[in-house]
């Protein structure tokens, strides 16, 4: 019994549709792993690549904590970041007025037990 068959068209319409999804499933894969990749270079071109890791670094510096004898308000830094100085060199200038103020209290209320 050989007789000649012709394809059903039904299962054509859906062997090409299969195809189709498959078509557009790789496309959209592949078009999201490309944005993917986009992003990353964008970060690692405007952030990524500034950064630095290491896994035993140290930093070291030569550095003294200072205190002032009295507290005030800075008028003027006398010296520039990361500058070496010296014991006894000026390193702020603070703001006269709070000083100048307790000195007249000072001899206000001198005044004022001298004259009792």
């Amino acid at each position: 019994m050989n007789q000649a068959v012709s394809p059903d068209p039904q299962h054509t319409f859906e062997q090409t549709r299969a195809r189709r999804r498959q078509r557009l499933l790789r496309f959209g894969l592949a078009g999201g792993l490309g944005l993917l990749a986009a992003a990353y270079g964008a970060y690692w071109w405007l952030d990524g690549r500034f950064l630095q890791q290491t896994d035993d670094a140290y930093v070291r510096a030569d550095w003294a904590p200072i205190s002032a004898r009295v507290s005030g308000y800075v008028a003027e830094v006398t010296v520039a970041d990361n500058a070496t100085v010296k014991a006894g060199d000026l390193l702020v200038r603070l703001d006269a007025r709070d000083f100048r103020d307790r000195l007249r209290q000072a001899e206000a209320r001198l005044a004022v037990s001298e004259a009792a």
